[in-house]
């Protein structure tokens, strides 16, 4: 008798320990997919963004390629100032972080879903965050070359909306000067590219695996 009450504290223990794991995954993956959402909404909006720097980053090449650059000096430093600022993709993180380095991971029993998350965690980390780095990077030579044709303290009054009395004027730069400062902005727009690609892929891998983690676990 002693032995079966021993053995059936276990059994309810067991269970007891069981249902409260069950119920934490259940607010882990709700916490997850909120997460998720938050993500796609991020990457539409960052997104939208690139597009229309994009969109300046053509016309200020297009202008750096005209025979008598002077002629659009107020344009040339007008698109400068606007597409030296950018916003990268920060994720949403604060779910996967616990699950990762809390020992939290263990209590997502269902495999597809675990290998699901670890999938777009890696993804993020090995792509978007990469090549956020490397857009950082690109943007900062950017800015650190544009003086090769600008003058500083002009482009620092049209920041600062200063612009009631000015006078349009490029420095005197070499072809392989323009050269430099053109390829900068050339490699920005790249990036910026290479961003929204590996942002859209990263938006359909979060909207997937909402869809994955909604279906196993009967999330409404």
């Amino acid at each position: 008798m002693l032995f079966l009450a021993v053995f059936l504290g276990y059994i309810a223990e067991w269970r007891l320990e069981h249902a409260i794991e069950h119920k934490r995954e259940k607010k882990f993956t709700r916490m997850l997919v909120q997460d998720l959402v938050a993500d796609t909404s991020e990457l539409k909006r960052i997104d939208t963004l690139r597009v229309k720097r994009e969109i300046l980053l053509d016309s200020l090449i297009f202008y750096l390629g005209k025979p008598d650059l002077n002629k659009h000096a107020r344009r040339i430093y007008e698109l400068t100032d606007r597409t030296d600022n950018y916003e990268s993709f920060l994720r949403n993180d604060r779910t996967i972080q616990q699950l990762k380095f809390a020992g939290g991971m263990r209590l997502i029993r269902k495999d597809t879903v675990a290998a699901g998350i670890m999938k777009y965690d890696n993804f993020i980390i090995s792509e978007v965050d990469w090549n956020n780095r490397t857009e950082a990077n690109r943007i900062d030579k950017y800015k650190e070359t544009r003086y090769q044709l600008l003058d500083a303290q002009l482009l620092n009054k049209i920041s600062k909306n200063d612009t009631a009395v000015i006078q349009y004027k490029l420095l005197s730069a070499s072809p392989a000067q323009l050269n430099t400062v053109t390829g900068a902005v050339f490699q920005v727009r790249r990036i910026s590219e290479t961003c929204r690609s590996s942002g859209d892929t990263a938006k359909q891998k979060a909207i997937d695996l909402i869809k994955l983690i909604s279906e196993r676990y009967h999330l409404k």
